[in-house]
């Protein structure tokens, strides 16, 4: 089975157009940026990280789930 990995893009970060490219589907740069970001995440890494609040703040982030 395939390790689920998480895609978090704060906009506040970036002036990626992170809408264009889902309406693209264009799954591979939204996974780019976030890498570029430093916010990609395991499952268990982002629970994690949600609940130990090192992720408090999600309100305007871009979240792809693969």
């Amino acid at each position: 089975m395939k390790d689920i990995r998480v895609y978090v893009i704060d906009c506040n970060a970036t002036e990626f157009d992170f809408r264009m490219a889902e309406e693209e589907g264009d799954e591979e740069s939204i996974m780019q940026e976030a890498e570029r970001l430093g916010s990609v995440y395991s499952l268990k890494g982002f629970q994690n990280a949600v609940n130990d609040e090192e992720l408090d703040n999600l309100s305007n982030s871009f979240i792809l789930i693969r």
